[in-house]
């Protein structure tokens, strides 16, 4: 027995007015109450709706969204690699010269506030506790 590809739709009364339903296969519909799938498998699909053929819904391989970004995600770890140490080494010798003027600053920033908060307590020091 083959599989057939129909488009359903429900009539039916809402509150006197005659309404169009649409079945929750369809894309409109799927927004709020689809279920999240985590992790996609090989095979699964997306579903689109093809401007090019009058909004016609239809279905997207999922490798091939990803096969594309995944190559550009392994030539990019591949030329990062290639770089060597070197970069890496630098780059870890520039953060760690950000981290030091961080916490110098940090520091300083500290020292004001204590010495506010000291000035103010002295100012409000009735000579005794």
């Amino acid at each position: 027995m083959s599989v057939l590809e129909r488009d359903v739709v429900l009539t039916g009364k809402d509150g006197g007015q005659s309404t169009i339903d649409f079945p929750i296969t369809r894309l409109a519909n799927l927004e709020d109450s689809a279920e999240v799938k985590e992790t996609p498998a090989e095979g699964d699909f997306l579903p689109i709706v093809d401007g090019a053929d009058g909004g016609q819904m239809k279905k997207t391989p999922l490798s091939a969204i990803l096969g594309p970004a995944a190559a550009a995600l392994a030539a990019a770890q591949e030329a990062q690699s290639a770089a060597g140490g070197a970069a890496s080494t630098a780059n870890a010798a520039a953060q760690a010269a950000q981290d030091a003027k961080t916490m110098a600053e940090g520091r300083a920033t500290m020292e004001q506030v204590n010495a506010a908060i000291a000035a103010a307590v002295l100012d409000s020091w009735e000579g005794s506790y």
